[in-house]
């Protein structure tokens, strides 16, 4: 969506009148657009690859037609093939302020059978998404993309997909970094089985940085209002739904290491029973930026296999997975930390909340050379807790219709053996490893194929399932 990146060297004063700003324009666009795909990405292969773009020039505008394979060939079957085609009107467009070098409409070309299927599924064989992009003089550029909605139906199978109206704007700054508004009024799906889902009210911005806004986000917040599922089993009550949804992420890069923390708020619901403020709160630390932007530049554009025709699938993936583990070797230098800061729901008026992170601390990509964990398990470092009251497991337990004894036996066992800590009707769980060594509840306790940590004599029992070393 970033169509025009850089559209040349602002033109600095258009004095030659209407004509000779359309000629200068387009010559311009032409030449920005020669070297990428509808969306701004550039025609390399990956996934999706360009591999036919004309550029038909008249006076007021131009006419662009791009072939696009996704995924390649296999057993001699040539890829999927999508046709989009871009009608561009040159500008200068007097009243802009901003934009005003080219509009740009970028639509799907179907062939007839597409079309006769495309009406039997939704009603029309007009497209029904909309996409229209404004370029700025400097390389700014402006997408907008809406639906008046439509109904997708699959008589055979039962499945039924209804989309209300929604909006889009992507604003894209000449650096590449970017400006999101979005607002969907809803959509549902139907199984034909007695499976729905629905969505309602979904708005919200976000921004981005060059070159990955969509992964390198630096401010994001939305709303959802509803989000349910029914189950054939459920009846007449949602089998799960979350309401007044609230999500909201920020994210900066300081000494070249990119940090990001998200959260979301609401009320969950499942099976008819009620989970009050729930809270999900998650960040990411010390990412090398560089490498990070590599990583997702692998996973977005994976070659599938289509710059070795005729190679096994299999290997394509094996090639893929290996190109993915030396970018993310390539990010443990700089101690990158992943956390899930907190994760909590209220029952009845009760909390419980469980947190960990996960991290490597001096870790590089020799540790990890050989068969030896000893090498690099040393250098990993996590922190996890569980926090609870009697209070909530008893309602849990209520809800499975389990009797209270069996949940307080199960409880004083657990302290018993060193797993939970109680304070009153408070019950904990902290877990630790770090530099080779594991505690649960500042105990030592041993892992299986680890060195036995020191003092094991007075250690807390394995848990069951983990033999003792």
């Amino acid at each position: 969506m970033n169509t025009l990146t850089k559209v040349g060297a602002a033109v600095a004063v258009v004095v030659v009148g209407w004509a000779a700003g359309t000629v200068v324009t387009g010559q311009r666009v032409q030449a920005k657009l020669e070297t990428q795909g509808p969306l701004g990405e550039p025609l390399e292969g990956g996934f999706f690859k360009v591999v036919n773009s004309e550029y038909r020039k008249s006076f007021l505008g131009a006419k662009r037609t791009i072939s696009i394979d996704i995924g390649c060939a296999q057993d001699g079957k040539p890829a999927p093939r999508l046709i989009v085609q871009q009608d561009i009107q040159h500008g200068p467009f007097p009243g802009f302020s901003s934009f005003g070098a080219a509009r740009i409409t970028t639509s799907l070309v179907l062939d007839s059978e597409a079309r006769a299927r495309m009406k039997e599924a939704i009603g029309t064989d007009e497209m029904p998404l909309k996409m229209v992009t404004l370029a700025g003089y400097g390389g700014d550029s402006r997408t907008d993309v809406s639906s008046a909605g439509f109904t997708a139906k699959n008589a055979q199978q039962g499945l039924q997909v209804t989309l209300k109206p929604l909006s889009l704007t992507l604003k894209s700054a000449t650096s590449g970094d970017t400006a999101l508004t979005y607002d969907v009024q809803g959509y549902e799906v139907q199984d034909g089985k007695g499976t729905t889902m629905v969505l309602a009210g979904m708005k919200g911005s976000a921004k981005g940085m060059a070159p990955h806004w969509y992964a390198m986000g630096t401010q994001a917040e939305g709303v959802i209002d509803r989000f349910e599922m029914r189950l054939p089993q459920s009846g007449d009550k949602p089998a799960f739904l979350l309401t007044n949804l609230k999500v909201s992420s920020t994210g900066a890069i300081a000494n070249d290491l990119y940090s990001v923390q998200s959260s979301l708020t609401g009320n969950a619901e499942v099976a008819g029973h009620k989970l009050e403020d729930f809270t999900m709160k998650a960040s990411m630390k010390n990412l090398k930026a560089s490498a990070y932007a590599k990583l997702i530049s692998t996973v977005m554009q994976p070659k599938l296999g289509c710059d070795k025709p005729g190679e096994p699938p299999a290997m394509a993936v094996k090639r893929q997975m290996e190109a993915m583990q030396a970018d993310m070797i390539a990010l443990l230098p700089s101690d990158p930390e992943f956390s899930l800061d907190e994760l909590s729901v209220k029952l009845e008026g009760h909390k419980a909340l469980l947190s960990y992170a996960v991290g490597a601390k001096g870790m590089t990509g020799d540790d990890l050379k050989g068969d030896n964990p000893l090498a690099w398990v040393g250098k990993v470092k996590v922190n996890a807790m569980v926090e609870t009251s009697m209070g909530f497991l008893q309602a849990v337990a209520k809800l499975a219709g389990q009797p209270h004894q069996a949940l307080d036996g199960m409880v004083a066992q657990g302290v018993e053996k060193g797993f939970l800590k109680r304070e009153g009707d408070n019950l904990k769980a902290v877990f630790a490893f770090d530099k080779g060594e594991a505690l649960l509840n500042g105990q030592p306790i041993p892992l299986p194929g680890l060195t036995p940590p020191a003092g094991e004599a007075t250690a807390a029992p394995a848990p069951e399932g983990i033999p003792p070393q």
